[in-house]
């Protein structure tokens, strides 16, 4: 390759020969040096589930000091996860192994991990996850032939459970398929949980699924009786169908499905609701005797309590109370939430820990978007490691006007609130202690403590590098916590403070490059993407939920045709000459145009260093990138 250099670029190649080694990173966020505080972390994996083809197994983890996670399969050979990255089969930024199941016989494969902080295996922090077992099956040994169901055409009595005589109730065929069955239920609306059917106690997951080539709007199964679609049994999987309850309600409370204590139960791409009028009406989509629901791409809709254990990827709109009351291990990731509208008197909470005389444990609430609430967001306590990261809550007042309700804490060690941001959504850490704990990169409108003065500082507390839309009267001293900015946090657009319903997708809370937030955050080893799973600047993030915005007024530098690109997706903009990668020419152009860039285009976007002015120490962490 051949580059024709004018004279300031070729001085300034002698200048970088004999700089770099001399310049050092600056910026870069020191780790809280925590101790006695476990890493909180969980498996992104329904326990038991069988895969025939190569799966990815993620565990989300987070700490102060960034994690490492330690996986061993059948106890082979340790194999470690130092960083968290994108499983394209989870849609999660998590530490992730790949399993082939032709590497194992048919049957039990037993998985272990221990997340730990960083570079510390065997540090007291470190936190032994419940040992996982998943089914391999690339050999197809453990397939069990269908068994089918039609509710308009099918009998009980005269059917055989094949395809072309099928038995017509869905107890029926889930009774023949056995412990790691499949039911297929064919295209019908008259699908029902008759509450007659002896517990089986299976082992293995047996799944009750529309048949091939339905989609779930065409297999409908009602909730059973006047209180409570009781189908009491264990290991099932709903899978591809909805679930619903339309009859009228004869108590004061009622849930579309009940399960026994301890029962393990699955819902993959269904969708459950109550079909009579508003989410107002004390309908519960489950019971809260201890069973543990999984759901995976799932919507729930138009019920008061929305409630479950452990989800991802998955819907929730149309609530009138509460959205979840956590347990230990609860896991909450990839959740998109719309219109809390609550009965009069009630005061709903996106999450609620409420649980007198115990505290609940290791629980992970990662990238939920929230939008018309009318809620209080956050409530409770008290509780041991919770983590809320990357959480994006929208609140409007009633429709009285009212806007009073805020988030509140109380009693909390090893609390994490990160990349979060509250809008129209005050934070008050109600009632100490918070020891080891975290609350950084946020974007609020009000955050504080009790008292008058209210504190600057809470023992135990860490609150750095947030934004804040205006303090409370009674913050004369200044802020909770320190590296803080302040005023109106500029977002791209955002709704009215009160107003009806609004489409979710009309409103923009990315920062503008004119936000006093922008790029005003630090790196965490253990959030490297927002909400959405748009990677962070590595070096200067934003605050709040999402990554830097678009930089859209860039313009063509002298004698380019198009403006600077982002091959990266890190906020800066390395490609000067938008060929579609960085090299050498954009370090060359970069020096030659330092002053244009600083006095034409937006300085943050060629600001690696985060210092707010474009220098010669941006073109070197550029050029180290190379």
């Amino acid at each position: 390759m051949s580059m024709t250099l004018r004279t300031p670029a070729a001085c300034f190649i002698l200048l970088l020969a004999f700089c770099i080694p001399c310049i050092q990173a600056t910026g870069e966020a020191l780790p809280l040096n925590r101790t006695d505080v476990t890493v909180i972390a969980n498996w992104d994996a329904v326990p038991g589930q069988e895969f025939d083809s190569v799966m990815k197994l993620g565990v989300v983890a987070f700490h102060e000091a960034g994690a490492d996670v330690r996986f061993t399969v059948n106890g082979g050979t340790p194999i470690i996860v130092t960083e968290p990255t994108l499983n394209d089969q989870t849609g999660v930024w998590e530490y992730w192994i790949p399993l082939d199941p032709r590497d194992y016989s048919d049957g039990p494969v037993a998985i272990t991990a221990r997340a730990y902080p960083a570079n510390n295996p065997g540090d007291t922090e470190a936190r032994d996850l419940p040992a996982l077992t998943l089914i391999a099956n690339s050999r197809g040994t453990l397939t069990r032939i269908p068994v089918w169901a039609d509710c308009t055409a099918g009998s009980d009595t005269g059917g055989d459970g094949s395809e072309a005589q099928p038995y017509r109730t869905l107890e029926k065929a889930y009774t023949v398929a056995g412990s790691g069955g499949t039911v297929y239920l064919k295209e019908g609306a008259c699908y029902a949980i008759t509450n007659t059917l002896p517990a089986k106690n299976y082992d293995r997951w047996t799944t009750i699924s529309a048949a091939p080539g339905l989609v779930r709007s065409q297999v409908k199964v009602r909730g059973g009786g006047s209180t409570s679609g009781r189908f009491a049994e264990n290991m099932v999987k709903w899978q591809n169908l909805e679930i619903f309850k339309d009859d009228p309600i004869t108590g004061t409370y009622a849930t579309i499905m009940y399960f026994e204590p301890a029962h393990r139960i699955w819902f993959d791409n269904v969708e459950i609701y109550n079909v009579n009028g508003s989410h107002l009406v004390s309908v519960d989509t489950f019971n809260t005797q201890g069973a543990r629901y999984f759901m995976t791409n799932s919507v729930i809709r138009n019920v008061s309590n929305a409630g479950g254990y452990w989800q991802r990827n998955c819907t929730i709109k149309n609530i009138g109370a509460d959205v979840w009351r956590p347990s230990d291990g609860s896991f909450y990731v990839n959740i998109d939430i719309d219109n809390m509208d609550y009965a009069p008197g009630a005061h709903p909470d996106l999450i609620q820990f409420y649980n007198p005389g115990t505290r609940v444990d290791n629980v992970i609430v990662y990238n939920v978007y929230s939008t018309n609430m009318r809620s209080q967001g956050l409530f409770g306590g008290p509780a041991d490691n919770v983590a809320f990261v990357n959480l994006m809550l929208e609140k409007v007042a009633d429709s009285d006007g009212n806007n009073d309700m805020l988030s509140q804490l109380s009693d909390y060690n090893h609390l994490l609130i990160w990349h979060s941001t509250f809008r129209n959504l005050g934070l008050f850490l109600r009632t100490p202690p918070f020891n080891n704990s975290d609350v950084e990169n946020n974007v609020f409108t009000t955050f504080y403590s009790g008292g008058n003065p209210a504190p600057t500082s809470l023992p135990g507390l860490t609150a750095r590098h947030n934004h804040l839309r205006t303090r409370i009267w009674t913050q004369t001293n200044g802020p909770l916590g320190t590296g803080y900015t302040e005023g109106d946090p500029l977002f791209v657009s955002e709704a009215p403070v009160s107003g009806p319903y609004h489409d979710p997708s009309a409103y923009d809370y990315h920062l503008t490059l004119a936000s006093p937030a922008y790029k005003t955050g630090v790196p965490m080893e253990c959030v490297p993407a927002d909400i959405r799973g748009i990677p962070h600047n590595p070096v200067n993030p934003s605050p709040g939920a999402f990554a830097n915005g678009e930089e859209t007024d860039l313009v063509p530098l002298p004698g380019m045709t198009a403006p600077p690109a982002d091959p990266d997706s890190d906020g800066i903009y390395e490609d000067l000459n938008a060929n579609g990668r960085k090299d050498f020419n954009d370090i060359v152009i970069f020096f030659d145009h330092l002053d244009w860039i600083a006095a034409n285009e937006p300085v943050a976007a060629f600001d690696p260093n985060g210092n707010g002015r474009a220098d010669f120490d941006d073109i070197v962490r550029i050029y180290d990138e190379l």
